[in-house]
């Protein structure tokens, strides 16, 4: 969860803010997973803060309900690399690959919780 809440501030995915008066917000929680191997041992542990969107309300909170998180030019030019050099690729992985996405509502989330809050009377505004 530290290496997740890192890349966060790192990526400026928010700002901590007062909320606006008559202004809810997006209750936030923590999705904790682990990859195992073909044996089953556990390989790598994952760890995500996700935002309930499902608190939500179509045309308030938001318009849209997908956003792309990748450019398509940067796909093109992979691939264009691969051909080029005649490689195969078996799997692209791109860690933080939803920071990318951008935002054209004002939305507020709660702090991501217990040890990671700064200032209790603050929320996230994401960028």
């Amino acid at each position: 969860m530290a290496a997740e809440y890192k890349s966060l501030l790192l990526n400026s995915t928010w700002e901590l803010v007062a909320l606006p008066p008559g202004r809810k917000t997006t209750k936030s929680k923590r999705v904790v997973k682990i990859q195992t191997k073909m044996d089953g041992t556990p390989e790598e542990y994952k760890a995500r803060l996700v935002a309930k969107g499902f608190t939500q309300v179509h045309g308030f909170h938001y318009n849209k309900t997908f956003n792309p998180v990748i450019k398509h030019d940067s796909i093109r030019s992979i691939f264009a690399l691969l051909a080029t050099r005649d490689m195969h690729m078996i799997q692209c992985d791109v860690r933080i690959a939803f920071l990318y996405g951008e935002l054209d509502e004002e939305n507020f989330m709660e702090q991501p919780g217990e040890g990671y809050e700064k200032d209790a009377m603050l929320v996230c505004r994401l960028k």
